[in-house]
């Protein structure tokens, strides 16, 4: 993991700070040693860190070692990653995902396609070439009232 600037392992004493207080969007799995979808993802998950440098910033919790957070944004199942942006949650995958399905996921929430002079209308990213205004595309997470059988 050490070739990948773009990817960090984040515990529960600096979470905040890396996580919370970023000024770029980071996506972070939530992961444990012993779960076998969790390592058969994290190989697409270290190659994506390298392609969405400077865009979106990668971030690993082992929730064996540091649960606070994992319980706080309730994790249930792993591999969970969230996508967060100004502190707050943006964005949820659960379930283990390949390479592409990841990156497909990524480029629809963040409506941009590296190496483009003009992204779309409503970017997220701060480092967006755009000057258009940056709005999140994301749709909110549904809530227990919301949600109909």
């Amino acid at each position: 993991m050490d070739a990948h600037t773009n990817l960090f392992h984040v515990g529960d004493q600096d979470f905040e700070a890396r996580v919370l207080k970023s000024d770029t969007p980071v996506i972070v799995d939530f992961w444990a040693a012993w779960c076998g979808p969790c390592r058969a993802m994290a190989p697409g998950f270290e190659r994506l860190s390298d392609e969405y440098q400077g865009k979106l910033r990668f971030a690993k919790v082992d929730i064996d070692e540091h649960n606070h957070y994992a319980s706080q944004y309730g994790i249930q199942a792993i591999p969970t990653l969230l996508v967060f942006k100004g502190g707050q949650v943006v964005g949820r995958l659960v379930g283990l995902l390949q390479p592409a399905q990841l990156k497909n996921k990524i480029d629809r929430k963040f409506p941009y396609k590296l190496g483009r002079s003009n992204c779309q209308k409503n970017c997220l990213l701060e480092t967006c070439r755009s000057k258009r205004p940056r709005t999140m595309l994301l749709t909110p997470l549904p809530t227990v009232a919301s949600w109909k059988p």
